[in-house]
């Protein structure tokens, strides 16, 4: 049982909630209106991936700890791919390059390999020790 890393979950939840909130107010060229549409599910992963981290600080059995882990794997194969379905950005003022592919591609990359880490921790579960 880790508090210290319980309130640091709580304290990194905040900060991620303020930072992501607060975007639409920058003005950034790249980010697209269609933010607004992004922002509920990144809110929800944000709070989702703390709660779960969170119980996984509490837990003291592995098998447990390696469940919310997954869960957290979980949490952020849909944050991701939600961001990928809606792709609120617009690099299309860079012209020499293909950002708005390459970030795709890199979204892509990300989703398999937290699919890949889901999978790694599932055997971890099943192996029920810590290797």
């Amino acid at each position: 049982m880790s508090l210290t890393g319980v309130f640091g979950e709580i304290i990194g939840a905040i900060v991620g909630l303020y930072v992501v909130n607060s975007i639409p107010s920058w003005h950034l060229s790249f980010i697209t209106d269609a933010y607004l549409l992004y922002l509920p599910y990144a809110n929800t992963a944000i709070i989702g991936a703390c709660v779960v981290r969170m119980l996984m600080h509490l837990s003291p059995w592995y098998r447990l700890q390696m469940l919310f882990e997954g869960l957290f794997q979980i949490i952020g194969i849909f944050s991701l791919y939600m961001l990928l379905t809606v792709f609120p950005f617009d690099f299309g003022s860079i012209n020499k390059i293909e950002i708005n592919s390459l970030l795709r591609f890199g979204f892509n990359i990300a989703i398999g390999a937290l699919f890949l880490a889901l999978l790694v921790t599932c055997f971890q579960m099943l192996r029920g020790k810590a290797s």
